[in-house]
C-alpha cells in the first residue's frame, strides 16, 4: 500500500486523497485492510470463500467495521463507485474474454477526478531464458513463507501448494486507448514477473464521465 501512496503522490502530489477503496483480488487482506484503516468504505473482491472468509477474520481482528469481502460475479452486478480502484498481479491469471470485462468494470468504478491502479502482463517472453537458479531460490523462499505462514495460523500444509498457475498477456496498446478515453492523466510504471513484462496503470479519472460497455473491440 505504500508503493502506491508513494507513486499517487509523487504524480499528483496533495490532490491525492481518497475516502472510499475496491482492491480487486484482496486475498487475505494484505492490503485492503491498510486501505480500510485510511477510508470510510472499502471493499474487497476475491474469487476464493476461504480467503474471503479468513479477511473477514483478520478485518475483524484489527477491528475495522468498513470491510466488506465480495466475490467477483458479485462485484461485477454492482455499481460502487470509488475514490481509489486497486488491482496488482491479479488480472494476469485470468483468461483475457473475462478479465478485459473486468478491467472495464474496474476503470467504471473509479469515481469521477479519483483513481485508479490497475496492473496487466504484456509480454510472456522467453521463458527459456530465466535463470533455473533464481527461480529455484524464489520457490524456496516462498514455500519458507508458506510453511511459516500455515504454522503459526494452524493451516494444514498442501503437497503442492505452488502449482503453477496460468499467466495471460493482454493487448497493453488497446488498454492505453481505453483508459485514454477517461483520463488525461495516465502514468505506467513498468514490471517484470519471470519473464513476463508488465504495466501498471496509474490514472486519475476525468470528470463527468461515462464507460461506453457496448463498446466490444477490445474482446474481438
Amino acid at each position: 500500500m505504500k508503493n502506491v501512496h508513494k507513486m499517487f503522490t509523487k504524480i499528483y502530489g496533495k490532490e491525492f486523497n481518497y475516502e472510499s477503496a475496491l482492491d480487486y483480488g484482496s486475498g487475505v487482506g494484505r492490503l485492503t485492510i491498510p486501505f480500510a484503516k485510511h477510508t470510510s468504505k472499502t471493499i474487497g473482491v476475491d474469487i476464493s470463500l476461504s480467503m474471503r472468509n479468513l479477511a473477514k477474520s483478520y478485518s475483524k481482528s484489527e477491528q475495522l467495521n468498513n470491510c466488506q469481502y465480495i466475490s467477483p460475479s458479485e462485484f461485477m452486478n454492482r455499481n460502487d463507485k470509488f475514490d481509489l480502484v486497486h488491482s496488482f498481479i491479479v488480472i494476469q491469471h485470468i483468461h483475457p474474454k473475462i478479465g478485459i470485462p473486468i478491467f472495464k468494470k474496474l476503470v467504471d468504478s473509479v469515481s469521477d477526478a479519483k483513481f485508479g491502479a490497475i496492473h496487466i502482463t504484456y509480454d510472456s517472453g522467453d521463458r527459456q531464458k530465466s535463470s533455473s537458479l533464481i527461480e529455484t531460490c524464489i520457490a524456496l523462499f516462498k514455500y519458507l513463507k508458506y510453511f511459516t505462514y500455515c504454522k503459526f495460523h494452524n493451516i494444514e500444509i498442501k503437497k503442492n501448494p505452488f502449482k503453477d498457475m496460468d499467466m495471460y498477456t493482454y493487448p497493453h496498446n488497446d488498454l492505453m486507448s481505453y483508459l485514454s478515453k477517461y483520463t488525461d492523466s495516465l502514468h505506467i510504471k513498468f514490471t517484470k514477473h519471470g519473464s513476463y513484462g508488465g504495466c501498471f496503470f496509474f490514472f486519475q479519472k476525468k470528470k463527468n464521465t461515462e464507460i461506453d460497455f457496448p463498446d466490444e473491440s477490445l474482446t474481438n
